[in-house]
């Protein structure tokens, strides 16, 4: 059953009709007499005739809608001075918020142009070299900027002078520096590349989060089932204690706020602790799975970080960190390589290799499997080819 609604027709010669559609009381009475000067002709009128009826009208209509679009215009700039005045009255602004209201408020520019001037300003604090607009008026209006924020075109030296205050104003990091070593942080995702590391010499450091369970969640008892039985070992990164091994007893977990972070930063017991968790091994691998102020706390404490051959950090969300828990490859070597058959040692690199390899890194399930019957055929043929 077709339900009909009772839709009132549409008369664009009455002003009451534009009202509804949310237009101003002066604007509907305009579009209104123009549809009553120039009214549609009748369907049996010549083409040419109902052609030049229309143009006639939206002539007719040019005006208010060039004014109805610069009534827009205004609101949405006034829109945005009094976002930008917000921000900058409650302190949340920047300086290119205080050169936009200075362009507004020194020279009466609009929004387009006061956008301009504080890119023109900007570029002039900032050392950048003199890129104006192509408009004219906008090109004025970033000339004027660039000027007032110390830039000046006809000196050859201009540009290298501005860099030099501009590297004076920059604060200073705060960020420990370590000649010839980068920080966990900026480490790249595991890979799934295979790499010769024995367990006994793979280290990944967690952190206690309350929200993912990343330290004493899924991800630690996978580990401590395959690569703690081998000799890898686990660090985790409290908010109560700071780092502490992953075979003691986690204390309760609480959640690393930034004033808890500086703390642990501050400690010297920090970095000697994580010294002595190290201590006693030969690393070769480094998996960190931490975020935010967790790893803002290990970056400050790199320096008791070993230097090794494969360092690398997981990413974003806990679901994803717990994927590229998965890319960390298994090793080579230690226990898991007197399981092995003695072809695979020898590094045979036949195409069921993989397939006796378990995908995922933490896996609980044993380090091998029996190869399908198109891996076993695959093998038989190889040995009949390489019969003398």
């Amino acid at each position: 059953m077709t339900c009909v609604e009772n839709i009132s027709p549409f008369d664009p010669c009455s002003a009451a009709t534009w009202l509804a559609r949310g237009r101003a009381p002066d604007h509907a009475e305009a579009l209104a007499k123009a549809w009553r000067d120039y009214p549609d002709l009748p369907p049996t009128s010549a083409a040419a005739d109902r052609m030049a009826r229309t143009r006639a009208r939206v002539e007719a209509m040019k005006p208010v809608n060039d004014a109805i679009a610069g009534q827009a215009e205004a609101e949405r700039q006034a829109r945005n001075f009094s976002f930008t005045e917000e921000r900058t009255i409650a302190g949340r602004g920047d300086e290119r918020d205080t050169a936009i209201l200075c362009g507004r408020d020194r020279y009466g520019y609009d929004w387009n142009q006061a956008i301009r001037y504080a890119d023109g300003w900007h570029a002039a604090q900032a050392g950048w070299n003199h890129r104006a607009p192509s408009k004219t008026a906008e090109r004025l209006a970033y000339d004027r900027g660039f000027a007032d924020g110390g830039g000046d075109v006809d000196d050859l030296f201009d540009a290298a002078r501005r860099t030099n205050l501009a590297a004076e104003r920059t604060p200073i990091r705060l960020r420990p520096q370590i000649a010839g070593r980068s920080f966990p942080s900026d480490w790249p995702k595991p890979s799934d590349r295979p790499r010769p590391t024995a367990w006994t010499r793979r280290v990944i450091i967690l952190g206690d989060h309350p929200a993912s369970a990343l330290g004493r969640g899924e991800i630690l008892e996978r580990f401590r089932e395959t690569g703690g039985r081998y000799g890898g070992r686990a660090i985790i990164l409290t908010s109560a204690q700071g780092f502490i091994s992953g075979a003691s007893t986690l204390p309760d977990a609480d959640e690393m706020t930034a004033a808890r972070a500086d703390e642990l930063i501050a400690s010297a017991e920090q970095e000697d602790r994580l010294r002595a968790l190290l201590a006693g091994m030969d690393v070769e691998d480094i998996l960190v799975a931490l975020h935010g102020e967790y790893l803002r706390v290990l970056d400050a404490h790199a320096a008791a970080l070993p230097t090794c051959r494969n360092r690398e950090r997981t990413r974003n969300t806990p679901l994803q960190v717990k994927a590229h828990v998965k890319l960390w490859p298994r090793p080579r070597g230690g226990e898991e390589c007197r399981r092995r058959p003695h072809s695979l040692v020898q590094g045979d690199q036949g195409p069921h290799r993989e397939a006796w390899r378990v995908d995922s890194a933490l896996s609980g399930a044993s380090a091998w499997k029996r190869p399908s019957r198109f891996h076993r055929t695959v093998r038989r043929t190889r040995a009949r080819l390489h019969q003398p």
